[in-house]
């Protein structure tokens, strides 16, 4: 992942006033953290499965030994994602920076996104993983690799450019996330009330799994090689060797 920015790649831009705010919060909230310069670095490639909460700096320079994690508003977190070339995660006021895929990653996404567009019937959109998902129940933000809606659009009270009413979520996992993906996040996920189906894309090999809302309950699929799933959500078939049609080069 690239950093923002640093004192090492030249004149600092002149900040925003978003991260004006989230400055004034680290101060107030964390005095013994102090910025090394005024550089502000990403911590990105985070492993879910540690849910290690980003940092406003990469080099704390000094910590007292009863250092609290800091808490960020959600207004915090807008001003962050306006600024940052890193996507972020936020809940219960801590915000997560997100891995960036593998080519694999990048294709599979791609393809499913592909295929879902060729069969989506009128009024329905699917978006890429730049879609903001706010799960208003939990209060969790984030950024699927794939989603549908169908109908227009419907935002967060808090949050412009975050769609609360998905009928269908995407993941692909990979080896750093897939713990935390087919767990704690699928569990935000059934919390939305709009949304109809989850699909995993395993990055291991060729096979799609999918969880439908069936009346209260929540029922799992699986298909490999040669297999189908339909999604009733969007009334589309999806054939896994159509998703795995070329062939996988970070297999792990």
């Amino acid at each position: 992942m690239k950093l923002a920015w640093s004192t090492r790649c030249g004149a600092r831009p002149k900040e925003s006033a978003g991260l004006q705010l989230l400055r004034g919060a680290v101060r107030s909230h964390a005095t013994s953290v102090r910025l090394q310069g005024s550089a502000l670095i990403h911590r990105a490639g985070v492993n879910h499965k540690a849910r290690r909460p980003w940092a406003p700096s990469a080099r704390l320079l000094s910590m007292s030994t009863s250092a609290r994690r800091l808490h960020y508003t959600y207004a915090q977190y807008l001003a962050l994602e306006e600024e940052s070339s890193v996507r972020h995660e936020y809940l219960d006021g801590e915000i997560y920076a997100m891995a960036g895929g593998s080519p694999d990653h990048a294709a599979l996404a791609a393809a499913l996104i592909g295929i879902l567009r060729g069969q989506l019937p009128p009024g329905c959109r699917v978006f890429t993983s730049d879609l903001r998902v706010r799960i208003s129940p939990t209060g969790l933000t984030t950024y699927p690799d794939a989603a549908v809606v169908c109908g227009r659009t419907e935002r967060a009270a808090e949050d412009p450019l975050a769609v609360v009413n998905p009928v269908l979520l995407v993941e692909v996992t990979s080896s750093s996330t897939e713990e935390y993906d087919r767990g704690e996040k699928l569990r935000h996920y059934r919390s939305l009330a709009s949304l109809r189906e989850v699909l995993f894309v395993s990055h291991r090999g060729p096979e799609l799994t999918l969880h439908r809302r069936e009346d209260t309950a929540w029922v799992a699929s699986t298909a490999g090689p040669g297999g189908m799933l339909a999604l009733a959500s969007v009334a589309a078939k999806i054939a896994v060797d159509d998703v795995y049609r070329d062939d996988l080069e970070d297999l792990g």
